[in-house]
């Protein structure tokens, strides 16, 4: 009851084992929602905690030294003086007799993670902490290789929040052709790709010794450590875990590109609307989806309506791919799907989703019954996006779709037409003042397809995007 009044998010391991608390926290790692703090009863009826503590050390660094193990805390009744030396001696963090004082444990969590409690309105904190990334990665050029469209679009919109340029590619291959023709700071690159997965295009990069410095960053649903080591053997830096954490991806590209940023953990990343909150969904956790997106509603509530679009039918193209033997298949949808869903708050269907694909992959028998679970956790958010779907009005609130200056944006969309048709290269002078004319506008996604078209000279494909905008706005091309 205590760290709930502190506001701490708390799970309580109820089979106190250690195979399950090591479980718990490489569970937590994998969905890049690491635990930060372990608590201990040191009189719990069946084991013995500094035992229990030395083991999830040890069993920890054996199975999964990528794990960190988080800050400690051990409650002992009225006997902290005999123990207290043997706990800080194992790498126990700090001890208390109960009960605790709220305030004993609040300042010793304060000091503990080195921090200060200074409070500041959201969303100064949100403009303050937009503003120190915005100094660090401001003007930097990156190339997101990413085949999800709701990953690229999620990315997109964090890294553009902090001034940076981006550029997209749904596949290692049309990344080496871009990276050719274009310069990048750094690469954000996926693993699991059709046409050229992340491994490979990322050896094909390193053989060209102009790309020797160029900072490669894995973005994975994996923390195992085999995967890092693929990773890093074939010339990658870094890794970012998804679902994306906003945090985490900042501070690594700032690494990457040689930029100290000094993180206050008092400052929070997101700015959340409290006067009028999402609501809640069946299946959906919409504070974590919303949080991860850093508050930004009109994004969240789009992604939502797109994983309807994209993966409604996702069970059953799954299921015609094992009927066909198609393993493949099967396990890089049910692999899209998790990371997705972990990246929207669907944190039952990115858990049934994980599990399918780890079925499939090891080809278990357990393959028919995590398909049930994953089509019973799937169709229960497909149902509740559906309903929000419904509403007529949507939930964005009002005043947030910028409005258009149709005199500014009608001699672009028609200079560009122009151009277009003549398959001129000049085409791409346009495409910053056409994209900054949409951002946050509806039409936004069509745009950023647009300025792909181009970037790889699918002037056809171009036109056709950019007949979809202007049919949208009613402007003529004419």
């Amino acid at each position: 009851e205590i760290f709930h009044s502190l506001t701490f998010l708390t799970t309580r391991v109820h089979d106190a084992t250690v195979t399950a608390t090591v479980m718990a926290l490489r569970e937590a790692h994998e969905a890049n929602e690491p635990y930060a703090l372990l608590v201990l009863n040191q009189h719990h009826p069946t084991q013995d905690m500094l035992f229990f503590f030395r083991e999830v050390t040890r069993q920890l660094a054996e199975q999964a030294p990528f794990v960190a193990l988080p800050k400690s805390i051990l409650l002992t009744q009225g006997d902290r003086m005999l123990v207290e030396e043997q706990a800080i001696a194992a790498g126990i963090s700090a001890c208390f007799d109960q009960p605790v004082g709220r305030s004993l444990l609040f300042n010793t969590l304060l000091e503990m993670f080195n921090t200060t409690a200074v409070y500041t309105p959201s969303s100064e904190r949100s403009d303050a902490t937009d503003a120190h990334f915005k100094a660090a990665l401001g003007g930097i050029h990156v190339l997101v290789v990413e085949d999800n469209p709701i990953n690229r679009q999620v990315i997109r919109e964090l890294l553009e929040r902090v001034g940076v340029t981006v550029e997209e590619a749904d596949h290692g291959g049309i990344a080496l052709r871009m990276l050719q023709t274009s310069h990048y700071d750094v690469v954000l690159m996926d693993l699991q790709m059709p046409e050229m997965d992340g491994l490979t295009a990322t050896r094909v990069i390193r053989s060209n010794t102009r790309f020797k410095d160029l900072p490669i960053i894995a973005m994975t649903a994996h923390a195992m450590e085999e995967d890092r080591q693929k990773c890093l053997s074939v010339g990658m830096n870094d890794h970012v875990g998804k679902p994306i954490n906003l945090h985490n991806l900042y501070k690594t590209l700032a690494k990457w590109i040689n930029m100290e940023v000094v993180f206050d953990h008092a400052e929070s990343l997101t700015a959340q609307n409290d006067a009028c909150p999402f609501p809640d969904l069946p299946g959906v956790d919409t504070g974590a989806g919303l949080e991860r997106l850093a508050g930004n509603r009109a994004l969240y509530e789009k992604l939502l309506h797109q994983m309807v679009e994209d993966h409604a039918q996702v069970a059953e193209r799954i299921a015609h791919a094992l009927a066909h033997q198609d393993h493949t298949l099967a396990e890089r949808l049910a692999h899209t799907l998790k990371s997705v869903a972990g990246q929207l708050g669907a944190h039952a269907l990115h858990k049934a989703a994980r599990n399918l694909e780890e079925a499939i992959a090891q080809r278990s028998d357990q393959i028919d019954r995590s398909k049930k679970l994953f089509d019973d956790a799937l169709s229960e958010v497909i149902q509740s996006l559906t309903a929000l779907s419904a509403q007529p009005s949507g939930l964005v609130e009002s005043g947030t779709v910028p409005e258009l200056d149709a005199a500014r944006l009608a001699p672009l969309l028609q200079g560009l037409a122009v151009l277009l048709r003549e398959q001129d290269s000049k085409a791409d002078t346009m495409l910053e003042p056409l994209s900054a004319q949409l951002r946050g506008h509806p039409l936004e996604p069509i745009s950023h397809a647009l300025i792909q078209h181009i970037k790889h000279y699918d002037y056809e494909n171009a036109l056709n995007a950019l007949g979809e905008i202007a049919h949208g706005v009613g402007i003529s091309l004419e």
